[in-house]
């Protein structure tokens, strides 16, 4: 299982620093868990979910690629 990230994605993050490092982890967890109990499904989508944490909610979906689970991270929109 891999996690791909959108470049829009990994500019935030990188932006974010040491703040970030909270959702750096939780991304990479999602390696070993693609549904944790702390994402909720996106209503309309097959395998789309989304979490809020460090100020941003954060969307991905779980594709198959050739057999192989794939996370992937398309989106992060900080909140107001």
């Amino acid at each position: 299982m891999r996690v791909q990230i959108s470049p829009q994605v990994q500019k935030l993050r990188y932006q974010l620093g040491e703040r970030g490092n909270e959702l750096r982890r939780a991304l990479e967890s999602l390696k070993s868990n693609p549904i944790p109990d702390w994402v909720r499904k996106v209503e309309g989508y097959e395998a789309r979910y989304e979490f809020f944490m460090a100020g941003y909610w954060v969307i991905y979906e779980i594709q198959q690629d050739r057999g192989e689970t794939v996370i992937v991270v398309s989106a992060m929109e900080e909140t107001i």
